[in-house]
């Protein structure tokens, strides 16, 4: 495990350029997500706006993770985020 471990910990030139791949197919999404969020909507239905529009994007095969991260517990870590820069206790 320790040699995988350590082969994992050193990004060669490709896995940065996917890391910033998937860092702005991210950024699109939460876009997408403040476009298309409105009251009244269920957690369901913005996790298949969410699933769709990264399925919809050629050459993506797979989603994981598609996760809606907010709810009361984390709408108070994100307003502290904002407020201080910092995510507090706890984890997101």
């Amino acid at each position: 495990m320790t040699p995988m471990a350590e082969a994992r910990s050193v990004k060669n030139t490709d896995e940065q350029e996917a890391m910033r791949i998937v860092g702005a197919i991210g950024d699109a999404l939460h876009y997408e997500y403040s476009q298309f969020l409105k009251p009244g909507l269920t957690e369901n239905q913005v996790t298949a706006f969410g699933m769709k529009y990264l399925y919809d994007i050629p050459g993506i095969e797979d989603v994981e993770g598609c996760h809606r991260l907010l709810g009361p517990e984390r709408l108070a870590q994100l307003a502290q985020l904002l407020r201080t820069g910092s995510s507090g206790p706890g984890s997101w």
